[in-house]
């Protein structure tokens, strides 16, 4: 039976994953609208957020107000200045004690109780009568750290009150002379709300569903208002999670999906407060959120699995049509990177896998020609590289290579015994990092005359090493790739330091030579002379005879030119 081509295999594999864009199609339409509800219940989330902040802003804005406004009521300021001064004491303080209870506390439902402390924090004035005479420093710490010259007033954070017993917070104003211009104040008033003040804004749950909540969360990570789903929540509940842990790390606010107080996933929104030091969260449940994704996203699974089911069967047919062969193929390329370039794929196919076959076979006879071929190539180039090794590496030149950088690519072994470095570790470092500076700038002036001319340079050179001075006569040349395109620049280097001294002996006995022979010359001028009177001398001595003192004085005269003529041909021989 004659099998299918590849092409209609892969024509029928396509033809089956064409059901793939389909569960594409709805797994993208899911994450669409899972994004897009995503995105608009955040958005809500945000604007309930920021309308819960301003709220919130603003109920605290109007119970500081309140509490200004009660600061710079005359009676309180008058009756806190007697006070000071001691003027009836024990009855203004019961008539101002009064004036709180009847005419202040009850204009705030959520107002506690109110306190007057003097500048050492002693409670002066209170609602509570068993706070008068008590200090605040020392039980609750509220008058630390603020400065009113910024400031008429301060919120201090929502905690368990010591001086009312209840969950609240503290609005706190200064008390200031009347009529005098002081920095100085006379004293504090310190007002305490109920933490209801703020939960009435916090426990509205219209429009959030079954889990949404909005609620705060102070510096020290703990909730202070109430919780939907935790009772006892304020002032107890831990608050630990990621958009809190950023307000308090780096300022930076939060909108998402993350893990709540519940261990739960959720999507909110955090905003920072930092004029109260709160943070507040609106969260709702993201099971709760997504719940109307289920139905579809059921619906994208089973779709999405069905497909893949269809899809790797029928790439499981379409992989055992070819496997077998591509097998064959695999062992014989296998076998011949082994190095046996004798083995053959045997397959009889009528698709293209069988001319893929006779074409790996054809391939592999060309391969195995080029291979004895290159195998005899190689050979010869290994002759030639040992050749070339050997011969550069056994004459007495200095040879280098550097690039078109100035730094070493090579030198020869009588480089290496000259700089008494290995190659490897002159390779990429310059002339200057080996040799004496003067040497170095003397030979770079020649590299770049030949970098300019592109032309061989000769030249010499004297190279001071532990040896001594050194005479070289140095020939540069360029080198080029195939391409005629310049790359490195080779240096032969010739010692001629032996040659110069030899020359400096030769031109020295050259020099005692022509001496020799000058005083030779004038030696035997001299003898001619003292030859001349000695025969004189001969002559008068015949010719005196009787005359003693003559005969004396002649001969003493001829012993002197017989003894000046045997010096001179001694001189003449030592020289």
């Amino acid at each position: 039976m004659k099998s299918f081509n590849i092409k209609w295999k892969i024509l029928l594999f396509g033809l089956c994953a064409a059901l793939i864009p389909i569960a594409f199609i709805t797994t993208m339409y899911y994450l669409y609208l899972r994004t897009e509800i995503r995105d608009r219940e955040i958005n809500r989330f945000t604007a309930l957020a920021k309308a819960k902040k301003n709220y919130l802003l603003l109920c605290i804005a109007s119970k500081e107000n309140r509490v200004i406004d009660f600061c710079s009521d005359g009676y309180i300021r008058e009756s806190l200045e007697k006070i000071t001064h001691g003027e009836y004491r024990s009855t203004i303080i019961q008539s101002l004690t009064k004036y709180l209870k009847t005419a202040k506390l009850p204009i705030d439902t959520h107002m506690l109780g109110i306190h007057i402390v003097d500048t050492e924090y002693n409670v002066i004035v209170s609602t509570d009568e068993k706070m008068a005479g008590k200090n605040i420093y020392t039980e609750e710490k509220l008058l630390t750290n603020m400065d009113f010259t910024q400031k008429k007033v301060y919120l201090y954070p929502l905690h368990f009150c010591s001086l009312c017993g209840m969950k609240g917070f503290h609005i706190i104003s200064p008390i200031h002379h009347l009529g005098i211009s002081s920095k100085e104040p006379l004293g504090y008033l310190i007002a305490c709300f109920d933490v209801s003040a703020i939960n009435e804004i916090f426990t509205d749950y219209r429009n959030i569903g079954d889990t949404g909540e909005v609620y705060l969360v102070n510096r020290d990570k703990i909730m202070i208002t109430e919780s939907r789903f935790v009772k006892d929540a304020p002032l107890q509940q831990k608050v630990d999670t990621e958009p809190v842990r950023k307000i308090l790390e780096s300022s930076q606010e939060m909108v998402g999906i993350y893990t709540d107080y519940r261990e739960r996933q959720v999507v909110g929104v955090s905003i920072d407060i930092p004029d109260c030091q709160w943070i507040l969260l609106a969260e709702t449940d993201k099971a709760e959120l997504f719940a109307s994704l289920k139905t579809l996203g059921i619906i994208s699974l089973v779709l999405g699995v069905s497909v893949c089911l269809l899809v790797s069967c029928t790439g499981t047919l379409f992989a055992a049509s070819i496997s077998r062969p591509i097998q064959k193929l695999k062992a014989a390329t296998k076998s011949f990177s082994a190095g046996n370039f004798k083995g053959r794929v045997s397959l009889r196919r009528n698709d293209e896998l069988g001319e893929l076959a006779n074409s790996f076979n054809s391939m592999a006879d060309t391969i195995e020609r080029e291979i004895q071929y290159s195998s005899h190539t190689m050979s010869e180039l290994v002759k030639s590289e040992l050749k070339y090794r050997s011969i550069i590496n056994n004459t007495t030149a200095l040879i280098s290579i550097i690039d078109m950088n100035g730094r070493y690519l090579l030198i020869n072994k009588e480089y290496e015994n000259f700089i008494h470095k290995k190659t490897e570790e002159v390779a990429g470092k310059t002339v200057h990092d080996i040799l004496p500076r003067k040497a170095a700038d003397e030979i770079v002036i020649h590299d770049k005359k030949v970098f300019e001319t592109k032309q061989p340079v000769q030249y010499k050179i004297q190279v001071d090493s532990d040896t001594g001075q050194h005479t070289f006569i140095s020939v540069k040349f360029p080198i080029f790739k195939a391409d005629g395109i310049m790359y490195a620049i080779g240096s032969i280097s010739t010692d001629i330091t032996d040659l110069k001294k030899m020359e400096t002996e030769l031109l020295h006995a050259q020099k005692l030579q022509g001496l020799g022979v000058m005083a030779s010359g004038i030696a035997h001028e001299l003898n001619n002379i003292l030859a001349v009177i000695d025969a004189n001398i001969q002559l008068l001595i015949k010719e005196s005879k009787g005359r003693i003192k003559l005969l004396q004085a002649l001969s003493i005269i001829r012993e002197q030119c017989i003894d000046g003529g045997s010096v001179e041909k001694k001189r003449v021989w030592l020289i």
